[in-house]
C-alpha cells in the first residue's frame, strides 16, 4: 500500500510538473518563481532605509519605474531623501547571481545625490536585498536551493529546487 501512495504522489507530481513548468529530476523538484514590477518593487522598497538612513526615522523614498535588463539585472528609478526634507532624484542598478544554493544581490550602480555609497553601506544594502530576496520567494521552505537567477521580460525570474522526501 506504501509504494502504491508513493507512486502515485510520484505520478501526481509529474503531471503537475509538466503542467506547471515544474520539472522533477533525481529526486528533487525544480519550481520557478516569477517576480513582476510589483514584487520587485516590494523587494527594493523593503530595504530603502539602508540608502536613506541620514533623512532619519523614517525617510521618504518612492520606486517610480523598474528597468528589467536582460540577463541579470534590474535599475530602479525613484524619489529619495537624502536628508530631512530634501528629495532627490536617483537610481540604482542590482546584479543578481545564485552562489553556493543562494541567492547573491549586488548593487552594481548607485546614482542617488547625496547617498553614501561606502562599502559598509553597500554590504548592507546587498545583505538587506538578499534577505528580502528570501523572504519574497518565502514559500520555498528551507530545504529549497536557488539555481538561478534570471532577467527574462518584465520579471525576475527564480529557480528553486526542493527535495522531494518520502515519510514513513
Amino acid at each position: 500500500m506504501k509504494i502504491y501512495r508513493i507512486a502515485l504522489i510520484t505520478l501526481i507530481l509529474a503531471l503537475g510538473a509538466s503542467a506547471c513548468n515544474f520539472s522533477l529530476k533525481g529526486g528533487k523538484l525544480a519550481i520557478p518563481i516569477s517576480l513582476d514590477e510589483q514584487a520587485v518593487t516590494r523587494l527594493v522598497s523593503g530595504v530603502m532605509g539602508v540608502i536613506t538612513a541620514a533623512s532619519g526615522s523614517q525617510p521618504q523614498a518612492t520606486i517610480n519605474v523598474v528597468d528589467f535588463i536582460e540577463p541579470d539585472s534590474i535599475r530602479v528609478d525613484g524619489t529619495y531623501e537624502i536628508s530631512p526634507g530634501q528629495l532627490v532624484q536617483g537610481s540604482m542598478t542590482l546584479a543578481f547571481a545564485v552562489v553556493d544554493g543562494a541567492p547573491r544581490v549586488g548593487v552594481i550602480a548607485l546614482d542617488i545625490p547625496g547617498a553614501d555609497n561606502s562599502a559598509a553601506t553597500m554590504d548592507k544594502i546587498n545583505r538587506a536585498l538578499e534577505d528580502a530576496l528570501q523572504r519574497e520567494a518565502g514559500a520555498v521552505r528551507e530545504a529549497a536551493v536557488f539555481k538561478s537567477i534570471t532577467v527574462e521580460g518584465d520579471a525576475l525570474k527564480i529557480i528553486v529546487e526542493v527535495p522531494l522526501r518520502a515519510t514513513q
